[in-house]
């Protein structure tokens, strides 16, 4: 299956753990992720694991779909953590997001994968970055203005 990537970094004042707290819990992105609509946590599949289903309308021309896929946080600590995704039509997502402590910032770095159908791949990849962009500056602009 054809794949594509791409990364996103962004530097926030808070701390690592404060982040990987936000962002270990999907429910976080519903206020943050701007294709996003709704997610819900669902029984975890095994110790260890967090599975979330995830809502997103997306841009597509005119039309504005709904999508809901598997979301599971497989790794969460104060250096990062590992989410996979699993959408339709045989579409899988991984990313792997790192945070490193620079003085009073944190840099969070994600790298995302998208293995997809060669037809939509393109799509897909446009659309995860971009939302992926303004997703990092409202939790930028949400951690830097709330008190910690």
């Amino acid at each position: 299956m054809p794949a594509g990537s791409f990364t996103c970094e962004v530097r926030i004042r808070a701390r690592p753990e404060r982040l990987a707290a936000l962002l270990g819990d999907l429910r976080t992105l519903a206020e943050l992720h701007p294709l996003i609509e709704r997610v819900d946590e669902a029984p975890p599949p095994r110790p260890g694991v967090r599975r979330f289903w995830i809502t997103d309308r997306l841009h597509l021309g005119p039309f504005r779909p709904r999508i809901r896929y598997r979301a599971d946080v497989l790794a969460v600590s104060d250096a990062g953590l590992h989410v996979e995704a699993y959408q339709r039509p045989a579409t899988y997502v991984t990313n792997h997001t790192t945070l490193t402590p620079e003085g009073e910032l944190t840099r969070l770095h994600e790298a995302i994968t998208i293995r997809a159908p060669r037809l939509i791949l393109g799509y897909a990849l446009r659309q995860a970055e971009a939302a992926h962009r303004e997703m990092l500056a409202r939790l930028k602009d949400l951690v830097e203005r709330a008190p910690a």
